[in-house]
């Protein structure tokens, strides 16, 4: 018994008891049976407040100012009574004005005669067409490496190593035989100089061989490409079979410049687009090429695709991996086509992901309206969206102000970005175990006494409320027991049913209550 006496004393014990204390008095002023009761109290504080705040609905101030929760400057409160269209809200002109509510006019225009910047970001890379595998033209072993580290510089015909091949030692032999044997048959004799050529030896090497008539050791194995040497992979008494890599030459006197584009971007770009960019390696310098290729996979992560220049380094100044910076001026069409799209500027576009919403001003309105429109978007251009269908030319869009006019309408329950259709106030199903779902006709409520006491019950329940927020829990203890006291009165009804629902709801909430008060 003293556990749950600490139990039922503890913070979170009175936050609870407060909870569902609150849901409660919500089911009971917001269902049909309580309606009664909602409007009038709300009718009340509606005709004194038109200023609230976006993070604190329950705030209701006559003029405009901070949030005095949070600091947060005050929103204007729907005033329409309406209620016919949920996707409309309306504001007064004092409202639009202090709330600087800026709207324009949707025109169309011609797509040719639209420009979009590209702004690119990317780095330089070698050019694939231009890595070369550099490999042994016959087997034996590397006596000499004469290249032995990567970044070397090769010029093509160097000689980068030297080999010891008993292949080679073999067909010399067989070459000076074929001289003896068969000098009436130089075909014989030349079929063992074409062994030699498929080597890779040149006729000059062929001709010192004959001339000399001494057999060569080794050989050499010359640069088929000029370049640096991007990997090295054999070492100095490696074995080597003919054909085998040795090395990887890169030649980087012509580099690629690849830059990331976002696929909302990629319409608007074509093979032969001028881009000027700049190398962050070379300050002030500016090298302007042609788009030569486009990726045609996107990156599934990062949602971009490649777009490929290329640039000269006869120079030697550029590197691999440098970044660069750069923009691409296009069309948003085909330059052939001529089409008529309607645009609208990026600050009217609200944009979740998945929904898309502008607010559209109703014209010929007393009280200024808008409405809350979902629009499919197109290409993304530099300072406006393109709109395939949800408004049309000549309507006005709120450009200034956007989320003001969002905030108002989820306050008041209208459509807004959040918000796809009314929210509909549908009673809570069995908030709390012991409610009698069997609401009585409290239309039948005259009793002015009630309904006074029944006002001064919300207001020290909402006192209580704002106590627990700033968890000062003497305040909320004074609150609630100013509560209890109005709740615990005797309410002389004359409709019985009525009377009766009253009696088991207060058994209720003075249950809860109390928890609060130990």
């Amino acid at each position: 018994m003293k556990n749950i006496k600490l139990f039922l004393q503890s913070k979170q014990t009175q936050l609870i008891a407060s909870l569902i204390i609150g849901l409660l008095l919500g089911w009971l002023l917001f269902s049909r049976g309580g309606e009664a009761i909602h409007n009038h109290i709300h009718q009340e504080i509606s005709e004194k407040s038109s200023w609230t705040c976006s993070m604190h609905p329950q705030i209701n101030l006559p003029e405009p100012g901070k949030c005095p929760i949070c600091g947060m400057d005050l929103i204007p409160k729907n005033i329409s009574e309406n209620g016919e269209n949920p996707s409309q809200l309306q504001m007064t002109t004092q409202a639009v004005k202090l709330a600087n509510i800026q709207t324009t006019t949707i025109g169309q225009l011609t797509s040719t005669g639209t420009i979009k910047r590209i702004l690119l970001n990317g780095t330089l890379q070698e050019d694939e067409r231009k890595i070369y595998s550099q490999t042994a033209h016959f087997s034996g072993r590397i006596e000499n490496l004469l290249v032995n580290f990567e970044g070397y510089k090769v010029q093509k015909g160097q000689t980068i190593a030297k080999i010891y091949s008993p292949e080679l030692v073999s067909t010399q032999q067989e070459l000076f035989e074929s001289f003896k044997l068969f000098k009436d048959q130089p075909e014989i004799i030349e079929s063992v100089r074409e062994k030699l050529r498929r080597w890779k030896l040149n006729n000059a090497q062929i001709a010192a061989i004959e001339k000399n008539h001494e057999i060569i050791n080794t050989f050499p194995i010359k640069a088929d490409h000029s370049g640096f040497v991007k990997s090295l992979h054999v070492n100095l008494g490696d074995h080597v079979k003919e054909g085998s890599t040795m090395m990887t030459i890169s030649d980087l006197s012509r580099l690629w410049v690849l830059f990331e584009v976002y696929e909302n971007d990629l319409p608007f770009i074509q093979l032969g687009d001028d881009i000027e960019f700049e190398i962050k390696g070379l300050p002030g310098q500016k090298f302007t090429s042609k788009v030569t290729f486009i990726d045609p996979v996107i990156d599934p992560k990062s949602r971009i695709a490649k777009v490929r220049t290329e640039i000269l380094n006869t120079r030697g100044l550029l590197k691999p991996e440098m970044f660069a910076s750069g923009e691409l001026i296009a069309s948003n069409t085909s330059k052939t086509n001529e089409e008529i799209m309607i645009t609208v500027p990026r600050s009217a576009v609200m944009w979740t992901g998945k929904r898309s919403l502008v607010y559209v001003r109703i014209p010929a309105t007393k009280i200024p309206t808008f409405e809350a429109r979902e629009v499919v978007l197109g290409r993304s251009l530099t300072h406006d969206y393109e709109i395939l269908s949800g408004i049309y030319k000549g309507e006005e869009v709120v450009t200034n102000g956007t989320f003001t006019v969002d905030a108002a309408a989820q306050l008041n329950n209208k459509v807004s970005m959040m918000n796809k259709g009314l929210l509909l106030k549908t009673p809570i199903e069995k908030p709390i175990k012991d409610i009698n779902l069997e609401i009585p006709d409290f239309s039948a409520i005259t009793d002015k006494k009630f309904m006074d006491r029944q006002k001064d019950f919300v207001k020290a329940y909402l006192a209580l409320k704002d106590a627990l927020v700033t968890a000062n829990y003497e305040t909320a203890k004074q609150h609630n027991q100013q509560m209890l006291e109005i709740i615990s009165e005797a309410f002389k009804l004359s409709v019985e049913d009525v009377a009766a629902f009253w009696e088991k709801q207060k058994v209720i909430i003075m249950k809860q209550g109390k928890l609060i008060v130990k």
